[in-house]
This record gives C-alpha cells, structure tokens and sequence, in this order.
C-alpha cells in the first residue's frame, strides 16, 4: 500500500498514526530484527533529546564498529553531514537522524504521496545497522487506524 496524503486532514489525526507506528516500528524490530541482547523502546530521554524511538544494547557497552548485520549497504543515501548550531536544531526536531559521533548525518530516501515505502536502515553503531521494513510497519499501523480517518483519507 503506498503512503497517504496526510496533509489532508488535521495534525491530531495525523499524531494518532505516528504514535502507533513508532510503537509498531519497536514491535517489529523487538520480533526478532535486533541482535541478541538488543531491544528498541519509545519516547525514552537520552541526554537531553527525547527521540520517538532508540535502540540500546542491555546492560552490555555498545557494539564495536565495522560489523555489519546487514548482507548489503542501506538503500538510502548520505546527503549531508551537519555541524554546530544547525547539529542542536537537527537534535530537537522530530527526524531520523543517526550521530556517528563525528557530527550529526542525516541518510534520506525521498518518498512521495503513492509510493511504497522502503526498508531502511536503523543503526545500532557506525557502519553496523538493521534493515527496518517501513511498509510492513505502516501497513500494520494503517490497519488499526480508525475507519472515520481511513474514509478521509481514500482516493477521491
């Protein structure tokens, strides 16, 4: 199913799916998609920012980098490294960004109205990340939207 034209009716509809997806995105990577001893949580505080989502490895020091979980690169790509106070911007706003620790890099996959939505990567440590299945997990979100909201939101 591809994405829906959310800009079509108001932000607290739109909130109800995101809160869900997010839930739905930790569902799917705690269902087996992290390694061992990892687990993904919602709406936890990590130094100061408070992200929709992380992943942490439990009560281990995080994972070397150079390990690849993945058989192949992230689809997405590396537009743009981001440095000072645009970096503490980038931190509060509601993005997906990774910190590789060397300045803050966005990876972006652009994605329109209609389209499929991609698998992308979901890093656990530099160079050492997941595959995350963005449709599967908003298909399953779009799902448990209340119908009201769907029939707003079907092809005229």
């Amino acid at each position: 199913m591809p994405i829906h034209d959310w800009t079509r009716v108001d932000a607290g509809m739109v909130h109800n799916l995101h809160q869900d997806w997010t839930i739905e995105i930790c569902r799917t990577l705690n269902r087996g998609l992290l390694p061992p001893d990892y687990l993904a949580m919602t709406d936890q505080r990590v130094d100061g920012t408070e992200p929709d989502m992380i992943t942490v490895r439990a009560g281990v020091p995080a994972a070397p980098g150079g390990l690849a979980v993945a058989d192949a690169p992230p689809r997405a790509r590396q537009i743009a490294r981001v440095e000072s106070d645009a970096a503490v911007y980038a931190r509060r706003a509601n993005r997906i960004v990774y910190d590789g620790g060397n300045g803050l890099t966005a990876y972006v996959d652009p994605v329109a109205v209609g389209d499929p939505l991609p698998d992308v990567p979901v890093f656990l440590a530099p160079g050492w990340y997941v595959n995350l299945p963005l449709e599967q997990t908003y298909l399953a979100s779009w799902e448990v939207t209340p119908k009201p909201i769907r029939d707003l939101l079907a092809p005229r």
